[in-house]
């Protein structure tokens, strides 16, 4: 009994580990009101990862992967699904910065950064870059050293511009996303999405061992 205790605790422990190596964040408490209007199941895509959604016993589980979801991950899956059936038909590719109006601008600062450091801390040249687009199914674009876009929620695209950089400049990286979203959604909303796409970039090599 004692030893099927602790293989469960170490299975658990694990489990956590695994889902710290790419959710950007962990457990807080969930607000009930998240879940209003969602009383039934929905399967969602984030990447590779494929999510249940029960809305009738407020859990969300991935299906394709052995980890748990923190709960930090759950108002992305939730209020997409409010939004999703504008986004699977009405999804544009009018790129923007979040420096487009100024309330937004003074958002995207500090703690709400666009983390582009972490894409940057894993990518060395365009080809890492190119092997991320093809792995993730995204687009390549035309602007920069080399550009693309990647869709992390079935019509919500988020492009990044990547610059080499020189001997007197590092690499640089501008991250845009969807003129559309600023419509539909918070600010929080647009960062979380943002950061969670780049923190799987950031540790894609574990990513691609899972998915």
């Amino acid at each position: 009994m004692i030893q099927n205790l602790v293989n469960l605790v170490n299975q658990a422990v694990k489990q956590t580990q695994r889902s710290k190596i790419f959710y950007l964040k962990q457990n807080f408490p969930i607000d009930d009101l998240l879940w209003e209007g969602i009383d039934k199941k929905f399967e969602i895509k984030f990447l590779k990862e494929l999510y249940e959604v029960n809305g009738k016993d407020k859990t969300i589980k991935i299906l394709n992967a052995d980890i748990e979801v923190p709960n930090s991950f759950y108002p992305i899956l939730l209020n997409y699904i409010k939004k999703k059936e504008i986004f699977e038909n009405h999804s544009t590719y009018n790129f923007i910065s979040p420096k487009f109006r100024e309330d937004w601008a003074l958002f995207f600062r500090a703690v709400h950064s666009l983390k582009e450091e972490l894409v940057l801390s894993s990518v060395k040249t365009i080809e890492d870059l190119k092997e991320i687009v093809n792995y993730f199914n995204g687009k390549e674009l035309e602007h920069a050293d080399y550009s693309f876009y990647l869709e992390p929620l079935k019509g919500i695209k988020i492009a990044y511009l990547y610059w080499k950089g020189d001997e007197d400049f590092p690499p640089s990286l501008t991250i845009l996303f969807d003129e559309l979203l600023t419509k539909h959604f918070m600010q929080d909303f647009v960062w979380g999405v943002v950061v969670e796409t780049n923190s799987r970039i950031k540790n894609f090599q574990y990513y691609k061992s899972l998915f």
